[in-house]
């Protein structure tokens, strides 16, 4: 189960960090690509769920142009993939400088660590993701989980809601909120299922 949970949030926190990104697939960057064309070239092998294909191409966007928030955020993700804690959270740490107000890099570092069992870091980056206004469903999916690990079914009811509010046809929030009020009302907290939210 713990397995699957890792794996179901490794590919939730990849489809997090490319919804809505939709590239179209130019050919492999040239070894004297810009930073914005290895970047296209790597969002173009993520769309496959290809992190390996991806990787040479985010780490000479990096190289090239450290600044560049998005290749950092997806060298992030990459490198969490990898089972490269280290660089996983160096790099989002890099996205995160590069642009303070957005609240990706903290959507995916929270997901990320609740991938890895690690509750608490995972909650504290996934509440400062809501503060910057994240409007991903996944983000309060996963709240809505760890406030059920924590046994607080008012916060779960209320980050399911708000996951399905944002996103209608976002089942995993469905399944899990039904899953939450039926076990509430019997005074038992369950394990959040955890798998579903792979789901895009």
């Amino acid at each position: 189960m713990a397995r699957m949970l890792r794996m179901a949030a490794t590919v939730a926190v990849l489809a997090l960090a490319l919804a809505g990104c939709h590239p179209k697939t130019p050919p492999p960057a040239s070894p004297a690509a810009s930073a914005a064309e290895r970047l296209a070239a790597a969002k173009a092998a993520l769309a496959q769920d290809d992190c390996d294909r991806a990787w040479p191409d985010l780490a000479e966007a990096v190289r090239l142009q450290p600044g560049l928030a998005e290749a950092q955020l997806l060298r992030g993700i990459c490198a969490f993939k990898r089972h490269d804690a280290a660089t996983g959270r160096e790099a989002l740490s890099r996205a995160m400088a590069a642009d303070p107000a957005s609240p990706r890099p903290y959507e995916a570092l929270g997901v990320a660590l609740y991938g890895l069992d690690r509750r608490d870091e995972a909650r504290k980056a996934l509440d400062t993701a809501v503060a910057k206004g994240s409007t991903n469903p996944r983000t309060f999916y996963y709240l809505g989980n760890l406030a059920m690990f924590a046994g607080d079914c008012r916060s779960a009811f209320a980050d399911y809601r708000r996951a399905t509010v944002l996103d209608a046809g976002f089942r995993p929030a469905a399944i899990e909120f039904e899953a939450a009020r039926r076990a509430c009302a019997h005074g038992v907290a369950p394990r959040p299922a955890g798998t579903a939210a792979s789901a895009r």
